[in-house]
């Protein structure tokens, strides 16, 4: 006769026995990777694959290897003739790359920046600040790295204010390149436009103020590639992966519906351990590898798990998800995008974990399996994540915490003048002399000299390998029919309203294409055919 309170506890001890915990290395907590588990996680010969690339790379120069890649074919940012203009700078914060570090400034940063709110005050609009301050924190990042290959590399802790009209127009107001405590011990240079319809044909030879917009997306770069794509992203969902397997057994609801998510994720963060970060980001960013380590730490432990539920966080940096739809947000499709998602996403989990669970928050109380899950998740000797649910009392609960677990960076990343990893000659050290910046104080700053061209290699080609089109068989869409003939009768029970959902989506974000100001680049980056159904890239 079939136990499944022993069946249960047989499947846990054996998960037990093959995820472990490791903090080896100075990483946030990961997989412990035994050969058994080795075999299972990650292919080898991807790996040597892998360095051999960089290696063929570092001695052969990178023409040959671009011109025989797609690489050399994309498309890319650069191929905009007004691709260095404040609107379409401004507009990578809505649709670019990184769409989730604008937010409203606070009081502090509009006391700070007086001036340009003095300038702007007659003008409908809302302040709005990109803030990397704080960036990377407890280092220098002034002092320049000794990268491999024997250059300097130079970063910078950028804040950048906005300006978002009425209208729906982010517009660059000011810059602050390196910050240094306060504005006034900081090279800070405003615009010379104060609005989006007071742009002049002098853009294009506007040197300081190209620079200063290279500043801040420098900061950006190692702000998204480091804390909000590596760490927020594949590391933290690692966690997830480990503690799931640990305390609930397959038969659980819970494990069904997050295993999906799980495809390929710790083969990735494997090498991403052993290559991308010691390889690849040591050779680009700014800074030396403990000091990438610690970044990555200090992002892990400061992540704010449901803090970052989609439209918690939309919210509290001033997008309010049920004013989306208002003339003023009508530019940020990542924001009207997601909070479409999470809507359709959160309603299938809840139409299962009801099936479920019939009695609500009772049988939650009751679930023996997911007090352990939140506890391992928090603890020191698991996934030492704080900001994680200490308990989950209520269904919705529940819902939210499964429902919290881009693919643009090749387009706007591969063009390294648009957003450089890091910077190959000092900042300027006062205003002045930044005002004095031509053309060739922008050339200096960019990896284009000697040794360097390995860096340029890197920052156009590491773009292009982590922006790869997802499989057919793996995005959202499939994973929506898929739960048609899912063996779990909740799963499939919820799959027929799922799927269609999943399905009305994309003429929606069709729609909101055709609102978009910027007619030149299409967001099709939460299209269902290219969201992945687990963290591929």
């Amino acid at each position: 006769m079939f136990n499944e309170v022993a069946h249960d506890q047989e499947n846990l001890r054996r998960k037990r026995e093959l995820y472990r915990w490791s903090t080896i290395g100075g990483y946030p907590p990961y997989l412990l990777c035994s050969l058994r588990m080795t075999r299972r996680t990650h292919s080898k010969s991807d790996k040597h694959r892998f360095d051999a690339v960089q290696e063929q790379g570092i001695r052969t120069g990178c023409q040959d290897l671009w011109q025989q890649a797609d690489v050399y074919k994309e498309k890319n940012v650069g191929l905009r003739p007004d691709w260095y203009t404040d609107a379409v700078f401004a507009q990578q914060h809505f649709t670019g790359v990184n769409p989730t570090a604008l937010k409203r400034a606070s009081d502090d940063w509009v006391k700070a920046f007086a001036k340009a709110f003095q300038l702007i005050s007659t003008y409908p609009s809302s302040l709005y600040v990109v803030d990397n301050s704080d960036y990377p924190p407890g280092h220098p990042v002034q002092t320049p790295n000794g990268p491999v290959y024997g250059q300097p590399a130079y970063g910078c802790a950028s804040i950048t204010l906005f300006s978002l009209s009425d209208f729906g127009r982010l517009h660059p107001l000011a810059i602050c390149l390196d910050y240094k405590g306060s504005l006034e011990k900081s090279v800070t240079i405003f615009n010379k436009c104060l609005t989006a319809y007071a742009s002049s044909d002098s853009e294009a030879e506007d040197w300081p103020w190209r620079f200063a917009k290279m500043c801040s997306m420098t900061s950006d770069w190692t702000r998204h590639e480091l804390a909000v794509h590596l760490t927020e992203t594949h590391l933290v969902e690692e966690a997830i992966i480990i503690a799931a397997q640990r305390n609930l057994p397959d038969s659980h609801i819970v494990y069904q519906l997050l295993k999906e998510h799980w495809y390929k994720t710790l083969s990735l963060n494997y090498l991403a351990r052993a290559t991308l970060v010691p390889k690849f980001i040591e050779g680009v960013a700014p800074l030396e590898l403990p000091h990438i380590m610690n970044f990555i730490k200090q992002s892990y432990m400061n992540f704010d798990f449901v803090g970052r539920y989609a439209p918690t966080d939309l919210k509290d940096r001033g997008f309010d998800p049920s004013k989306l739809d208002d003339k003023k947000f009508h530019n940020y499709l990542y924001a009207r995008n997601i909070s479409k998602i999470w809507v359709v996403l959160r309603s299938f989990v809840s139409d299962v974990l009801r099936a479920a669970y019939p009695n609500g928050d009772v049988d939650v109380l009751a679930d023996k399996f997911i007090p352990g899950f939140c506890t391992e998740m928090r603890s020191q000797q698991g996934g030492q994540l704080p900001s994680f649910p200490r308990r989950i009392e209520t269904l919705d609960e529940l819902i939210d915490m499964h429902n919290a677990i881009n693919y643009l960076q090749q387009f706007y990343l591969s063009f390294v003048p648009n957003r450089p990893g890091s910077l190959a000659a000092p900042l300027p050290s006062d205003l002045k002399e930044l005002q004095a910046y031509t053309e060739d104080n922008i050339l200096d700053a960019l990896p284009v000299k000697g040794l360097d061209i390995g860096e340029w290699m890197l920052m156009a080609q590491v773009p292009y390998l982590l922006s790869a089109e997802v499989d057919a068989k793996s995005n959202i869409e499939q994973y929506a029919a898929d739960t048609l003939h899912s063996k779990d009768s909740r799963i499939k029970a919820a799959g027929p309203a799922f799927q269609k959902k999943i399905l009305a989506l994309k003429p929606v974000f069709d729609k909101y294409n055709k609102e978009m100001d910027d007619k030149v680049t299409e967001y099709h980056v939460l299209d269902p055919k290219l969201i992945a159904r687990s963290i591929l890239i």
